[in-house]
């Protein structure tokens, strides 16, 4: 269900009634196009275009599979555990890549196995449920957060036609 997970969480964004992103500003990686090199270059393409930009948001989504051993990686499409540097996307290249990203507020959305070992949040918090002011006082502010489907050591599910956890962000997004 990646396939449609990426999809939807596109159409969200893109979408007048919701997100209403420019298409221009959001890149769809799916099948042939999310191989290793072309996530990188995505990635580092995200990069360059919040440079000058001091109030950017920016949004990384990754709905696949992960693992956590040997090493925490992503695997991309046409990945190959004979050669796992080459073909997937290791947790010290995307927490690298994530760094590049200069913009005031980052969002990483990671669905898969493991997402816990992927990337390099800065603390771990509790989640509290949040008032009124504390969210308009958030929205000010700047930032990098991580929202992981599973811990390192655990599972994701899937579902019908997305992702449990894909799921509960389209549903959190629309209010739900």
């Amino acid at each position: 269900v990646t396939k449609e997970d990426a999809q939807a969480v596109y159409n969200f964004l893109t979408d007048p009634s919701f997100c209403a992103y420019p298409k221009v500003n959001v890149r769809l990686l799916t099948e042939q196009l999310a191989d290793r090199q072309h996530v990188i270059e995505a990635l580092d393409e995200l990069a360059v275009r919040v440079q000058g930009h001091p109030d950017a948001t920016a949004i990384v989504y990754f709905s696949g599979h992960g693992i956590e051993q040997p090493k925490p990686n992503l695997l991309t499409y046409g990945h190959s555990f004979n050669d796992l540097d080459g073909t997937m996307l290791g947790s010290e290249v995307f927490t690298e890549k994530l760094r590049a990203i200069h913009s005031k507020k980052l969002l990483v959305v990671l669905d898969c196995c493991h997402a816990g070992a992927q990337g390099e949040a800065k603390a771990k918090s509790p989640p509290i449920p949040l008032s009124e002011t504390a969210i308009q006082t958030l929205s000010q502010g700047s930032g990098r957060v991580i929202l992981a489907s599973s811990r390192r050591d655990e599972q994701s599910w899937t579902g019908n036609p997305y992702s449990i956890f894909t799921t509960a962000i389209l549903e959190g997004l629309l209010g739900q």
